[in-house]
């Protein structure tokens, strides 16, 4: 045992130069890139720079945009653009938001009909716009806060889910205190 502590002692090592990143800006205006193929459905993806892991109100709010947005078949998108489309172009709709150190990445994505592109990128922002114009319903809130405050519990529940989350608050949030902090 002694020689495993040996010769893992690094308390003479230097710690390395800490890498500086330069972060996205947000774009001034919209991007398109339009790929062409021989395929029989359109896939559109779009992004939008979202919060650094620390924020934790706008990490919190956009993890809540997701959920009312467009995660599951429950969720205004889905909703909206198939269930009750009057004429359906889409044939699945979603979205994620993915947290990262420096800043998140929110996404909508999109299959439909490649024929009715324009009608499905317009169908989309006219979503997005509604949201913006009306915000949301207090019970997509609740629906929305009660699916986080469980996911946040069920983290919990293993010893290897605790451990995942405090690699999570000490790595990409740089602060283990904002565990404390997430429920209120």
């Amino acid at each position: 045992m002694s020689r495993v502590i040996k010769a893992f002692d690094f308390q003479d090592r230097k710690n390395g130069v800490q890498p500086v990143y330069e972060l996205d800006e947000q774009p001034n205006e919209q991007k398109i890139v339009e790929e062409k193929s021989q395929i029989t459905t359109g896939f559109m993806m779009i992004g939008y720079l979202g919060a650094v892991a620390r924020d934790l109100k706008n990490d919190i709010m956009l993890n809540m945009l997701n959920l009312i947005l467009g995660a599951g078949q429950s969720s205004r998108l889905y909703q909206n653009l198939i269930e009750k489309a009057e004429k359906p172009i889409f044939n699945l709709i979603s979205t994620e938001y993915y947290q990262f150190r420096d800043g998140g990445n929110f996404l909508i994505q999109a299959h439909f009909k490649p024929e009715a592109k324009n009608e499905a990128i317009e169908a989309i922002f006219e979503q997005i716009d509604n949201l913006i114009n009306n915000g949301v319903e207090l019970d997509e809130f609740k629906k929305a806060k009660n699916k986080i405050k469980s996911a946040f519990a069920q983290n919990a529940e293993t010893v290897s889910d605790i451990a995942d989350n405090i690699g999570q608050y000490s790595v990409v949030c740089k602060d283990i205190s904002l565990a404390n902090e997430y429920l209120k």
